[in-house]
């Protein structure tokens, strides 16, 4: 754009009168008064850019500053006779900024509302809180729930056997589910952490279904093996103190992994005997009768009852879910093989264990 010269006048009327005083160079032309943008508080019309170092001519004369022909320009206030803004002027903006409203006065302050009405919003805001509790009381349970379980079922046995047998019980207890543990995780699949509970045992949940029986097979039987080992490891530290306690513990041991072999669920047995044959399952539950009517046990009767239903649901498959169980033979010879080998091993530990503690009592 060509820039207009500096000292131009020209007649314009001001209060009624015609006066000749400076134009202001920079001032918008009239071209741009169709389309420039309405008078209004918030927006007021732009100016052109003055260069740097411009002084507008009305900053040097006593008369004020308007433009008759946008009469929706704001007026200015006059400068002083010897030619200085007076205090509070502010020059006209650049073209293309807006002139801001003032900030309003300061008002009293209101009374408190007496409307009890709930706010918009305050309903999706409060559910919104109660979620995020729930979640994080959640997450906070799943992570603590293994050590309240530790905690719980130190004391109850603790009340039962003394505190040393019952550290020895829960350090069995965490071997074996750790069996479990190792070799889920060793799969590709997701567990947690055991959970014990007091005076039962413990757990550790696997989140997701093996690929097939042998994948299953092979997780259950983890356990009674490494609970195997640390009966065994017991035994030896047995053999170099004399301290009774230790030959108990790999009693316990002993005992509680070959109980776990029962061909029957929940058991661990019941989940590798389904490698091997589902008939195993029906053994299961004889022998649990048994044992039923043997020690009028509730415990075993809670057992024998889940076994039972477990045991018609399998029974019960479809043909999808009796692909499940189909392995190859050499599967099942393994599987076989470990499961009753185990067993074996169990049960002369069992007994080499109660035969030294009558000898030593």
């Amino acid at each position: 754009m060509e820039r207009p010269p500096e000292h131009t006048f020209e007649d314009t009327p001001w209060r009624g009168e015609s006066r000749r005083q400076p134009a202001d160079p920079y001032a918008p032309p009239p071209e741009h008064a169709a389309t420039a943008p309405p008078a209004s508080p918030a927006n007021q019309p732009p100016y052109y850019a003055p260069p740097p170092g411009y002084t507008p001519p009305y900053a040097a004369t006593p008369y004020p500053q308007q433009y008759p022909q946008y009469p929706q320009y704001p007026q200015y206030p006059p400068a002083s006779a010897a030619g200085i803004a007076p205090p509070g002027y502010m020059p006209p903006p650049a073209w293309g900024m807006p002139v801001y409203a003032p900030a309003p006065a300061m008002t009293a302050p209101t009374a408190p509302s007496t409307n009890l009405q709930r706010p918009a919003g305050t309903t999706g805001s409060a559910r919104g809180r109660a979620a995020g509790w729930v979640v994080a009381s959640a997450v906070a349970l799943k992570v603590l729930l293994p050590f309240l379980s530790v905690i719980v079922s130190l004391g109850a046995y603790a009340l039962l056997f003394g505190w040393q047998l019952a550290v020895g019980i829960i350090a069995l207890l965490f071997v074996h589910e750790m069996g479990h543990f190792i070799v889920i995780r060793a799969k590709g699949l997701p567990a947690s952490l055991p959970v014990f509970i007091p005076l039962i045992g413990a757990y550790v949940a696997m989140r997701k279904m093996p690929r097939n029986v042998r994948d299953e097979a092979e997780i259950a039987i983890a356990g009674p093996v490494a609970g195997a080992l640390g009966g065994l490891a017991c035994w030896l530290i047995f053999e170099q103190t004399d301290l009774r306690i230790w030959l108990i513990l790999a009693y316990f041991s002993f005992f509680i992994n070959l109980l776990n072999l029962i061909p029957v669920s929940p058991f661990d047995g019941g989940r590798v005997v389904g490698a091997i044959s589902r008939w195993f399952w029906i053994l299961g539950l004889v022998l649990m009768g048994v044992g039923f009517f043997l020690t009028q046990s509730i415990f075993l009767l809670i057992l024998a009852v889940l076994g039972f239903s477990q045991t018609i649901q399998r029974f019960r498959m479809s043909p999808a879910q009796a692909a499940y169980y189909k392995i190859p033979l050499l599967s099942r010879i393994w599987v076989t093989a470990a499961y009753f080998g185990l067993a074996g091993l169990l049960a002369v530990g069992m007994v080499a264990a109660e035969q030294m503690l009558v000898f030593i009592h």
